[in-house]
């Protein structure tokens, strides 16, 4: 493969982001750089990869990372956030529909 060379020969130091036309080509790509102790992160929906490829997602990595309760905290905050502001949009819906019912707003 073209990037384990240029990996290989040091013309590539940096990180590298591919994609693919289908997330069994980007699973096939994952699995062969795996295969020579790349490290590689899968970006996409985990319900999507192939089983193989589960331990390369984002969240598997994230999971096992130092960092996995900051994750989760930061997760936790954004799903109260997102509840709450559902809630705050539908009260806001229900009110406005109640008060054009009693005619008190057009």
């Amino acid at each position: 493969m073209i990037i384990i060379e240029l990996h290989e020969k040091h013309i590539i130091i940096f990180q590298i982001l591919t994609c693919a036309p289908s997330n069994i080509a980007v699973d096939n790509l994952v699995e062969r750089l795996a295969a020579y102790k790349a490290k590689v992160i899968r970006l996409g929906h985990p319900a999507r990869l192939l089983p193989q490829i589960q331990r390369h997602s984002l969240d598997a990595v994230l999971s096992h990372s130092e960092e996995a309760e900051v994750v989760q905290t930061v997760r936790t905050e954004i799903d109260q956030a997102l509840v709450s502001n559902f809630y705050f949009e539908f009260e806001n819906v229900v009110s406005n529909k109640i008060l054009v019912a009693l005619n008190l707003i057009t």
